[in-house]
């Protein structure tokens, strides 16, 4: 909180709000004294850069401030939501609470939706949507209702795990459900020009076959220190054959119940780098205060968005692989059921609580020396998708059926264009987060009729 002496409105030290990664909550002016008071929702050392930008703007001298006013009033979030409940505790015992610690918010940070789009109007998000790019024409909003889901449990108010983050849209996926590999490559091309640091990119989508351009943009976009989550694919199978999953440095995201079992659709094996809830997730719908409830890794995957944005509230320099590594680090280890979980994955699930964590300074120190296992055991490998030429959609409506509790919905069957070319993806510690593959790949493909699609 600030009491400035101003006559100038707020919006004129947007910039310097902006670039500290503070929050305005609400600004007050009494000109008849010549004073204002605002008040944001930020952390500590949000606010010491706020004081710090302010110092010098003419117009404006700072008369008092509170840091400890800074801190969120309340971060404890009363919930009937499973998945929220779970993931800030190491057993499945729930206790109607959501924490994920005093001051982690993901105020700040920028989380992008690469799916069908948002619906920017839900109250959940009110304020906090920006529909930045489509494939569709002048369609930007969601038309299908799984990107506005998945973008609810990175950020909602309600929904979400990182309640305070600004949300993103780029909506490379149709009604159906689907999309071009040319229309994805699209889209994180104009993500690599446009980026917002600090940043989480959520990939819920999955495609069959290895593609140098994607594979280079995905790269490019973690070098320049985006946190790149995805799922792990619905089709119960290994996801080393899963894409984009594999590419080195991505979060490969698996999912299970509320028993604390791999959910039966989710794919599985050492490409998993942790494990989050993915069955029955209740969050936004496409239109209005609607809601839906879905099933799938897609659903997983948003929530280890989110928790990678909690770091990011503290850490909004951190490098991609310290935060993917920090989030790794993090789980709750053999908490799951390890007989459902399928063989060579980890028993890592997702732990959201970062009130005692370490600097990002010292998780940068174990970056050093990565071994050819990751966090959770076992060695991954790139090779082959066994996807084929479908694609699969968790909970929403498509050309085939539609599903909101088994997590698996075949779509329409691909079109398969010209084949890609280019090195496979490289096995190992590689691939694990913080590994050593940061090399682009070679190669360029022509990407005409090659689909992507939901999980």
């Amino acid at each position: 909180m600030l009491l400035v002496e101003t006559l100038l409105p707020v919006t004129s030290f947007a910039a310097q709000i902006q670039r500290s990664g503070a929050v305005l909550v609400s600004a007050n002016h009494y000109p008849n004294v010549g004073l204002a008071l605002w008040q944001f929702e930020a952390n500590k050392a949000q606010l010491a850069a706020l004081r710090a930008a302010l110092a010098s703007a003419p117009g404006l001298s700072i008369v008092a401030s509170s840091t400890r006013a800074a801190e969120p009033a309340y971060h404890a979030y009363a919930t009937t939501l499973w998945n929220l409940d779970t993931i800030d505790q190491t057993t499945d015992a729930l206790n109607g609470i959501y924490d994920p610690g005093a001051g982690y918010t993901g105020a700040g940070v920028h989380a992008y939706i690469v799916d069908t789009g948002i619906n920017p109007d839900h109250p959940d998000v009110a304020g906090r949507v920006h529909l930045d790019w489509t494939a569709y024409g002048t369609q930007l909003a969601d038309d299908n209702g799984h990107g506005s889901n998945v973008a609810g449990i990175v950020g909602g108010t309600t929904y979400g795990v990182a309640k305070l983050v600004t949300l993103h849209s780029l909506k490379a996926l149709g009604a159906d459900g689907s999309g071009t590999l040319g229309d994805l490559a699209a889209a994180l091309a104009y993500l690599l020009a446009h980026l917002q640091l600090p940043a989480v990119i959520n990939l819920s989508l999955t495609y069959a076959n290895y593609d140098p351009v994607i594979d280079a943009l995905l790269t490019s976009l973690i070098i320049a220190r985006a946190v790149i989550t995805a799922a792990s694919g619905n089709i119960a199978a290994n996801a080393c054959a899963t894409y984009p999953c594999v590419t080195a440095g991505v979060l490969c995201v698996g999912a299970t119940t509320i028993v604390d079992q791999r959910a039966f659709f989710s794919n599985y094996g050492s490409c998993v780098d942790i494990w989050a809830p993915g069955v029955d997730i209740v969050s936004m719908g496409a239109t209005g205060a609607s809601t839906t409830t879905m099933s799938g890794t897609s659903q997983a995957a948003p929530h280890v968005a989110g928790v990678a944005a909690l770091y990011l509230t503290a850490n909004p320099t951190a490098a991609a692989p310290t935060v993917a590594r920090a989030v790794v680090n993090r789980a709750t280890p053999n908490r799951l059921d390890a007989a459902s979980l399928g063989a060579g994955s980890p028993n890592d699930f997702l732990y959201a609580v970062w009130s005692t964590v370490p600097t990002a300074a010292a998780f940068a120190a174990t970056l050093a020396g990565v071994g050819t296992t990751g966090a959770g055991g076992g060695t991954s490998s790139g090779g082959s998708s066994s996807v084929g030429a479908t694609t699969t959609t968790a909970t929403t409506t498509t050309a085939a059926t539609t599903s909101t509790t088994t997590g698996r919905t075949t779509g329409p069957a691909a079109a398969v264009g010209t084949t890609t070319s280019g090195a496979a993806p490289v096995a190992g510690a590689a691939r694990r987060p913080g590994g050593a593959r940061w090399a682009l790949a070679a190669g360029t493909a022509w990407l005409a009729g090659a689909l992507c699609g939901l999980v």
